[in-house]
């Protein structure tokens, strides 16, 4: 009977212990942590949403902080404070960034004072949308080609399945290309392969194409005397050439099995991809190193859906001519 009732004294000398503790400061990271916030509304937020938090003893000058919980790729959030008072802070969620699950704090300027934190959901308010770019093309080594270098240019052809409209993008053509160097694409200049922003990568397909310029011909075709004046705007000229012409051909010889939803995307794909060789090799003679269909698995989409902002990266290995190239796409979340 005596052990029971030292047993029962520790039981409530415990309770009361826990009791004091859940109303008192508790050190955190520097900062003392107070059980001060209780509530937010509205929540589930959308993304860019005002919301208003009560609760009591808040600072004076409060900062709130969204500290997501259930995505790797999201960081820490600053809402905007247009209100604050002791027992209530209205604040302004940032208009870009990712939705999911977010531990909500209040905490002062100098960091010696934070609340408790408060679980919300963070919605976005528009559907995600996505601009694929190409950002590199690194040679890992030569082509099998009579001059000592390699003169390279990039054209994609993209088919949207959903809007039926097919567009072209290029890059530059760039000379003096040796094993081991990097053409930084991104820094000189954007070259994205869609027109605009698009929902669903899986819903366009993406023909890409590296080639090997191996004579001076078009230099007659685009009406440029001299290798040396194809610098600037006209050494883009070459690479749009290729892609409008590839991009007319498809729809002058095959429009109809474009149109038609009967025939199979893998279909498609092979028809834009017989167009493209021929652009390639038509007139000039160029060499294919590179062609192929970039796509994007759903996990990978969904990875640039949590990144927002932040380009999930993906690497082709392209091989011909005896050469062996690597370029890098950016697939990134903009809405």
């Amino acid at each position: 009977m005596q052990r029971d009732n030292k047993n029962i004294i520790l039981t409530l000398m415990l309770g009361v212990l826990g009791l004091l503790l859940a109303h008192s400061p508790v050190q955190a990271q520097g900062s003392f942590t107070y059980l001060a916030l209780q509530n937010a509304q509205p929540n589930p937020i959308l993304v860019g949403q005002t919301i208003t938090l009560t609760g009591s003893a808040f600072p004076a000058n409060p900062i709130v902080y969204l500290l997501p919980t259930d995505n790797p790729f999201a960081s820490t959030k600053v809402a905007k404070v247009s209100s604050a008072s002791n027992n209530q802070v209205v604040a302004q969620l940032p208009t870009l960034m990712c939705e999911g699950k977010y531990d909500i704090l209040i905490q002062d300027a100098q960091s010696s004072y934070q609340t408790n934190l408060l679980p919300i959901v963070v919605k976005a308010s528009t559907p995600p949308l996505y601009d694929i770019t190409l950002s590199k093309i690194t040679c890992i080594k030569e082509s099998h080609d009579v001059s000592a270098s390699d003169e390279v240019y990039f054209f994609g052809l993209t088919y949207n399945l959903a809007q039926n409209i097919m567009t072209t993008s290029s890059s530059d053509l760039y000379d003096h290309v040796n094993a081991g160097n990097t053409l930084d694409i991104s820094a000189a200049y954007k070259l994205s392969l869609l027109s605009q922003p698009i929902a669903d990568p899986a819903q366009s397909i993406l023909e890409c194409a590296l080639a090997e310029c191996d004579n001076y011909h078009w230099n007659f075709i685009l009406d440029i005397q001299t290798w040396d004046k194809s610098w600037g705007v006209l050494q883009r000229d070459f690479g749009a050439w290729k892609a409008d012409n590839a991009r007319a051909d498809v729809l002058s010889k095959y429009a109809l099995q474009f149109m038609s939803p009967s025939y199979s995307r893998d279909y498609k794909s092979a028809l834009m991809q017989v167009s493209m060789q021929n652009s390639i090799n038509q007139m000039t003679g160029d060499d294919v190193l590179g062609l192929f269909e970039l796509k994007f698995t759903p996990e990978q989409v969904e990875i640039a859906r949590k990144a927002f902002g932040q380009p999930y990266l993906k690497v082709v290995d392209v091989y011909g001519d005896s050469s062996h190239y690597r370029l890098q796409f950016l697939l990134t979340r903009v809405q």
